[in-house]
């Protein structure tokens, strides 16, 4: 919907995020929906933890980034 939805094209990677206005209640008890979908457009993960990335997707999961200095953790610590 809208103007940005004219800007994509099929096998484009396109981020579809929605916003609610929730009391406190509700969003300490707010679990989110993250859903993966391949390049066919089929689900391939679905999940609730906004910072995961599945394996393989070639995405850097939200666990490895350092938060404090702004970039990416070593993957040896």
């Amino acid at each position: 919907n809208g103007a940005a939805a004219h800007l994509v094209h099929p096998k484009d990677l396109v981020i579809i995020i929605s916003y609610a206005a929730l009391d406190d209640r509700q969003a300490r008890e707010y679990r989110p929906s993250v859903v993966f979908v391949d390049e066919d457009n089929r689900i391939s993960h679905i999940g609730s933890n906004p910072a995961h990335a599945p394996e393989n997707s070639g995405l850097i999961d939200g666990t490895q980034v350092d938060k404090t200095s702004n970039s990416f953790a070593s993957a040896e610590r």
